[in-house]
């Protein structure tokens, strides 16, 4: 259902479609605006972003994008109340300095930050409009350069290819800087922060066995650095061993471990007595994420295993990012160490009148600017019966529960936070719990019985 300066609802109805359904629609917030440089001239044709506080460089990150126009206004509608980051992406901005890198609003009197910041967060209330000023700022830099070259030391063009993508990954945070090759296989990159990155090559971003990338590590932090090169090699699927160990010392669990690409690939292996696994044919990409999930035993039903996901993801001695996921590139290391909570505190329960498939989403109470972390609150899902088995940490839950893939739409279930209801889990078994499909099947509050 759509109405003019709301946002849209979508549900479904029961199965007794007689019943009248009362529908409240949430009036929608706007945020506008003027973006200039930093002495004062307009700035056209950039891209502005609003990302939900804690969302910054997760696959929810994308929301609403809009250009400036020709005297630096903007107007982003169509929102939630909520907290967040405004983001200036200055690629498709003609004619301007490439040291206005992408970069974050920090207040009207200051400068956009590489980085966001707690001085730059937008609130709004919902049928709010806020107006901003976004001044954004030159940032240090220095430049790139060098040549991407095939196995055999030809250039692209040479060996029939065309231009190369080349990317900048930060190894200290989320930049990723990204250029095209020249049919000489050069690139430049004119303004990169300082810092250390890895730098790739490759004919294919959705990489194939027999595709060509080349990976390597470069530090960018004392000055200009030009002509650097690099060869690239064929793309060959790697093995990537790991060891998964719990927070408190005790033997894990056998498991199954899923390594989760970018494009959708999956790829998975059992771990050993011990906790080791090895993965095998995996392909070289710039986003994984790991998912680790409780071998079924004996006679258990596969819907009532728990999936557990870890409080800490080393890949080769560094800490990744649960969210944004790490790169498996084709050089040296390909070594995993992932650690576990001991998830102490099991819960049952019934969702009447649900059957198989309905979901149960238990939130962390002190969870605030980031309470959907998708990748680390999977649901429990209902069996024919609608019975349903998770385990958390001991703390305060709020409860979701839905037919629907709700869920997964974090804008409405972020209108609907402040209306879970909560449970107290402790150590060991805690009392089963009842609740309630809603009668229109879409995400709200359950009651608990």
């Amino acid at each position: 259902m759509r109405h003019a300066g709301y946002l849209d609802w979508q549900g479904s109805l029961g199965p007794d479609e007689s019943v009248p359904l009362r529908i409240q629609l949430i009036p929608q917030a706007v945020v506008t605006g003027t973006l200039t440089d930093q002495d004062g001239f307009p700035i056209w044709r950039a891209f502005l972003s609003l990302i939900r506080v804690g969302l910054v460089g997760t696959p929810q990150e994308h929301g609403v994008s809009v250009l400036s126009n020709d005297r630096g206004e903007f107007r982003i509608a169509g929102l939630s109340n909520g907290r967040y980051y405004l983001r200036m992406e200055p690629s498709s901005a003609p004619f301007l300095d490439a040291r206005y890198t992408p970069q974050f609003y920090a207040g009207d009197d200051a400068g956009g930050t590489i980085e966001p910041s707690d001085v730059g967060v937008i609130e709004i209330a919902a049928g709010q409009t806020r107006a901003v000023h976004f001044r954004a700022a030159m940032q240090k830099g220095l430049s790139f350069s060098g040549r991407v070259l095939m196995p055999d030391g030809r250039t692209p063009v040479a060996a029939g290819k065309r231009a190369l993508d080349v990317r900048l990954n930060s190894l200290s945070s989320r930049w990723v800087l990204r250029a095209e090759s020249q049919p000489d296989g050069s690139f430049v990159f004119p303004h990169v922060p300082p810092g250390k990155y890895t730098l790739t090559g490759e004919s294919n971003s959705n990489v194939h066995p027999g595709d060509f990338q080349g990976s390597h590590e470069v530090d960018l932090e004392s000055g200009d650095v030009r002509g650097f090169e690099m060869k690239m090699a064929v793309v060959e699927p790697l093995e990537v061993s790991g060891v998964i160990v719990m927070e408190d010392g005790s033997k894990a669990e056998p498991a199954i471990v899923t390594l989760r690409s970018g494009f959708g690939r999956e790829y998975s292996a059992e771990t050993a007595d011990e906790g080791s696994f090895v993965i095998k044919g995996v392909l070289p990409e710039l986003q994984h994420f790991v998912r680790i999930k409780r071998l079924a035993r004996p006679g258990e039903p596969d819907s009532m295993t728990s999936v557990r996901f870890p409080v800490s993801v080393l890949w080769n001695g560094r800490e990744t990012s649960r969210s944004f996921g790490f790169e498996i590139s084709a050089g040296s290391g390909h070594e995993l160490k992932i650690t576990l909570a001991r998830l102490n505190a099991s819960v049952k329960g019934r969702v009447l009148g649900a059957g198989a498939g309905a979901q149960v989403l238990l939130i962390p109470a002190s969870a605030t600017d980031a309470p959907l972390d998708f990748e680390g609150l999977p649901p429990a899902f209902t069996d024919a019966n609608g019975a349903f088995q998770t385990n958390r940490r001991p703390g305060s839950y709020r409860v979701l529960v839905t037919r629907n893939n709700n869920w997964t739409d974090y804008q409405y279930l972020m209108q609907h936070e402040k209306a879970w209801g909560p449970v107290q889990l402790g150590p060991g078994e805690n009392p089963a719990i009842t609740l309630e499909l809603p009668d229109d099947s879409t995400a709200k509050s359950p009651p608990l019985r």
